[in-house]
Parts: structure tokens; sequence; C-alpha cells
């Protein structure tokens, strides 16, 4: 077994027990579009039913992402294997396969750029203990997957195999719309090393994959790139994520980075990452800036600067003594631990939930189902099409008069889940109208009448 070998064993199956170990903490969605903008359609695919989210309705989102997800369900449902507590690992284990491949490629990134071993290693630890990164890695979010794809840009373009990198780089696009900053900033260096032959063909990389992005939606919406032309009328043009869902200042994204990011890793890099400018340094910096210009901001956009930071801190330092390596290595982990306790504390996952939610579906006497939160849980979770209340506003008793108001068959059970937590009041009310408790785990109930 070559060196290489033995070092991404080591390396890779200890990022994906991090991911494990993630997946069974916050076993709650980080986002809903993680269920909504993935799993329901790739369900909906397969199966014919789930829900479907606004940014379908308007054409704002492409099948790529979603088509890998329906990819597996459909591959489980062929093998007859129609168990809904196994769609969603299934799904996460694919996309966290897909992440596991993207450290090896920023592995090797680093070696190619010059690194070392040790800073290779270290690197790809610090990624690896990166809880943030890790919880995000295995998740169907078009932040995580468009990260991988741009490593394997990165690796492409340190080889100079410049066509292979614009076709990562669209990849990357196609993933996810905002990654396509990514393009712009290698293009600028390109331009700054004035190789206008690499450039040419990293832009006809990009552009073979932007045609099939064409295709892609003249297939799904009836002509091509219905859906980037959707997305920046939306985003871009009308500002209507900042309308809709809030917005916030100008910095907000760079305070919050240095929070998830493995800190103290980049200072054991010292000034060299001042002294030696790196292409992912430039990346991952460019695209805060950028994003940081957005009314819109959201903890997951910071999150795909991670990865190039780190690779780029390790490639401005090629060599790393072995204290060096370890101090950083282990700030890491400590720095990821304490945002994992943060997590669990918090609960920004609504783990409990989620978890209650899907054991109600399990239930054959349950025919209808009140999630008393603020997000639909989703029929790729539930694998029943059977009517769900949530309350989008947060309106607990507005949410319960709605889920009362429904004509069930006689016999027919409901089931209400709430999050104890958000609606102090409600439980009373519920016993009220003769619900029973049956399970309370965590800081969440299911009441079943």
């Amino acid at each position: 077994m070559t060196e290489r070998r033995r070092d991404l064993l080591a390396l890779l199956g200890l990022a994906a027990l991090v991911q494990l170990l993630c997946a069974l903490a916050f076993p709650g969605p980080l986002h809903p579009d993680e269920v909504h903008q993935y799993l329901e359609p790739a369900h909906r695919a397969v199966w014919g039913y789930g829900t479907r989210m606004h940014e379908w309705h308007r054409g704002m989102r492409n099948a790529l992402g979603p088509s890998l997800v329906a990819a597996a369900f459909a591959l489980a449902r062929g093998l007859g294997l129609e168990r809904p507590w196994l769609y969603l690992p299934l799904a996460r284990g694919v996309v966290g396969a897909l992440s596991l491949a993207g450290l090896a490629a920023g592995h090797d990134l680093v070696r190619a750029s010059g690194g070392d071993r040790r800073a290779a290693r270290a690197a790809v630890l610090a990624l690896a203990l990166c809880v943030p990164l890790a919880d995000l890695a295995s998740r169907t979010l078009g932040e995580g997957l468009s990260t991988t794809a741009l490593l394997f840009a990165l690796l492409a373009h340190a080889r100079e195999r410049h066509a292979r990198a614009g076709a990562w780089l669209g990849l990357a696009f196609v993933l996810r719309y905002p990654a396509g900053l990514y393009l712009l900033l290698v293009l600028l260096a390109y331009a700054r090393a004035r190789d206008a032959r690499a450039c040419a063909r990293a832009l006809g990389g990009f552009a073979v994959v932007f045609a099939l992005l064409g295709a892609l939606d003249l297939g799904l919406w009836g002509s091509p790139w219905h859906s980037l032309v959707s997305y920046a009328r939306y985003n871009l043009l009308e500002g209507r994520a900042a309308l809709d869902y809030g917005s916030r200042p100008w910095w907000w994204l760079l305070p919050v980075t240095a929070a998830v990011a493995p800190l103290g890793f980049l200072l054991c890099a010292g000034t060299a990452v001042l002294r030696r400018p790196t292409l992912p340094t430039a990346v991952g910096l460019g695209y805060l800036l950028a994003m940081s210009a957005l009314s819109h901001k959201e903890l997951r956009f910071a999150l795909p600067a991670v990865a190039p930071l780190v690779l780029g801190a390790a490639i401005a330092r090629p060599a790393w003594s072995p204290r060096r390596a370890r101090v950083a290595v282990g700030l890491a982990g400590l720095q990821g631990a304490l945002v994992g306790i943060f997590y669990l504390a918090t609960d920004r996952h609504h783990g409990p939930e989620t978890v209650l939610a899907m054991e109600a579906a399990r239930r054959p006497e349950v025919g209808a189902l009140a999630v008393l939160t603020g997000y639909h849980p989703g029929y790729a979770l539930l694998h029943r099409p059977l009517p769900v209340v949530y309350a989008p506003r947060g309106d607990a008793p507005e949410a319960l008069g709605r889920f009362e108001a429904l004509a069930l068959p006689p016999g027919t059970r409901r089931a209400v889940v709430l999050d104890t937590r958000r609606a102090r009041d409600t439980p009373s009310a519920l016993r009220s109208l003769g619900y029973v408790e049956v399970r309370h785990f965590h800081t969440a109930k299911l009441y079943v009448r």
C-alpha cells in the first residue's frame, strides 16, 4: 500500500466517523432546503408525491441535485427496500461519500501545490474535525455539493488540467448558482498570470457543463437556462430573498466564518498566508466578500469558504513541523467540539420534532399529522401521503385550529408533534381536546387522539 493510500484511508475513515457522529447527534435538517429542495423532489419523482416549495413553482431550481437523490431512491425501491427509515440515511450516505472524495482531492491539492505530507494530513484532519463542515458534508444541500466540486476544480487547476477545472467549476455552479463566483475568481487568476490559453480551456470546459444545464432546463421547464434566469430575477433583480427571509449587515458572515472555521489551524499557518497568496485562499476570501454584499445571509452560506481557506493556509506554509501540525489539528478539534456542543444546546436542527414526526408516520392508525413548528417535515421522511399541518409563522394555536378543522374518516387518529420550548401553552390546549402524550423525546412531545 502506498504512502498516499495509507494516509487517505486513515484520514477519510476519521472524516466518515465524524460525519456519522454528526448524523446521530443532529438527526434533524440543518435547513428546510435540505428536505424540500432535494429530498422532496426526488421522492416525488420516484413515489409520486411530495411537497412543492415556491422555488419549484417559480422554476428556480434545476434537476441535477434532486436527480442524484432520486437515483438512490429508485435503486432502493428496485431492490425492494421499502423501508421509510432507510431513505434519509441512503441519501446522506451518497452525499457523504462524495464529500469524502472531495477531501481526498483537497489532500492531493496540497501535495500538488508543493505542500509536504504533514501539511496535507494536517489540513484534511482540520477539515474532518470541523463539526459544522462535517455536519454539512452529508446533507443534501448545494453548499456542500458545490464545495466538493470546487475542490476537484482546484486540484485540476494545480495539475494544469484547465479544461477539466472549468468543467468542475461548471458543475459547482449547476449545483448551486452562487458558486459561479468561483469561476470569476479563477478567471482572475488566469488574467493575473496572463495565461490566455489556459483561460480559454477552462472556459471551454465550463461551457460544456453550461450547455448541459440548458438541456436540463429545457427538459424540465420547457426553455433553456430557465432556472438560472428565474433565480437571478428573484434574488438579484427583485431582491426578494432579503424581503421574504430577512437581511443582515454586510459584515455578518465574517465573524460567523471565524466561529465555524478551524481558526486555530489558520492562525498556526502564521504570516505565510499573507506572504504567499494562494488560489484557494483567494477563492475563499473572494467568495466571502461577494456573499457579504448580498442582503440575505445565513450560517450555511459561510461554510463553502472553510475548505479553500484551510487548504490555502496549508499550501502557503508548505513545510509544517510536527509540533505546529499537532497544535493546529488539536485546536481544530477543540473548536469543532465546542461548536458541536453549541449546536446541541441551541437545537439548530429541530432534531426531536423530526424524530417524533417520523415515528408518528410509522403508526398505521395515524391518518393526519400536525407539526407545531415553523417547518413541514417533508414526505420523504414520513413516506406516507397523509395530511400534514404546520405553523409556518410559528403560530401554533392557529395551526392547531386548521388541524382540528380537517375532515377525516371515522376512526382515524390524529397526531401532534410539539416543541415544548416554543409553545408553552399548547400542551394544556391539547389535553383539553382529548390528546394523550405518548412520547417525550428531549424538547419535543408526541400527542395522539
